[in-house]
């Protein structure tokens, strides 16, 4: 028996260049960012375009108003606005002749209440042999939460692009109680954890980007589709704020 295969080249369709924002204001020191880049065509692998030129405005609902500042490849910096739990921030961007608008309110964030390390001597199906990080919190309840996490090992971030580590507190039962941390740490290594609280806005963009990021083309994979955006005007990314809560952590 014999067999071949043949080289297809789809004829995609090219569209227009589309606008990308990404913003995020947190309740952290400043300053803030957003970057502003477009769509590439789906056979170029060179990084998107930055756009410049563009005017960006940050407000809140308690009057404060911040004109970005551009310092080149599509980053814009904030200048005097701060990120306040409980306030609501307002996004315009005005570029390629278009007006994009986005608003956010910036949701408080639980308190970590411990961190602490489990220890695998041995390899298995979910870890490999060393200590991963663990933490508790109590979950606020009647209310609807939303998470993000961030791991870092001696200020190293560990979350690759396709490691989007989200939940809602459906998701996990209102009860964070020793939640697992996907990465392994050793002795020595210095290991802390960011929990960004999100709006359900956010969390819906994530998921739709987990979606797309582990869709494996299969036959019962869904179509794939861009992430729900906040942002009107036809832009894709997200104009997120959120509360950071911190804890660092010491294997030993």
């Amino acid at each position: 028996m014999t067999g071949c295969v043949e080289k297809i080249e789809p004829d995609l369709k090219e569209n227009a260049p589309k606008v990308v924002i990404e913003g995020l204001i947190t309740n952290q020191p400043g300053p803030y960012t957003v970057k502003l880049s477009e769509t590439n065509s789906f056979y170029t692998s060179t990084p998107p375009p930055g756009i410049d030129n563009a005017l960006v405005i940050i407000s809140d609902n308690t009057g404060a108003i911040d004109t970005l500042k551009n310092t080149g490849d599509g980053v814009y910096l904030t200048n005097t606005i701060k990120g306040i739990i409980g306030n609501t921030y307002d996004l315009s961007v005005f570029a390629k002749g278009i007006t994009f608008h986005a608003v956010s309110f910036l949701p408080p964030v639980t308190t970590i209440d411990s961190i602490f390390t489990n220890y695998y001597a041995e390899d298995d199906f979910i870890h490999k042999k060393g200590y991963y990080l663990a933490f508790s919190a109590i979950e606020p309840k009647g209310r609807d939460d939303y998470y993000l996490w961030k791991f870092y090992k001696d200020g190293i971030l560990l979350n690759k692009p396709s490691d989007i580590q989200i939940a809602s507190d459906e998701g996990i039962k209102e009860n964070i109680d020793g939640l697992e941390s996907p990465y392994v740490f050793q002795m020595g290594d210095t290991a802390k954890v960011e929990m960004y609280s999100l709006t359900e806005a956010a969390y819906n963009f994530y998921d739709g980007l987990n979606v797309n990021l582990h869709n494996d083309g299969g036959f019962y994979s869904s179509p794939p589709a861009n992430p729900p955006s906040n942002i009107s005007g036809g832009a894709l990314g997200l104009f997120q704020a959120s509360a950071v809560e911190t804890s660092v952590f010491v294997v030993k």
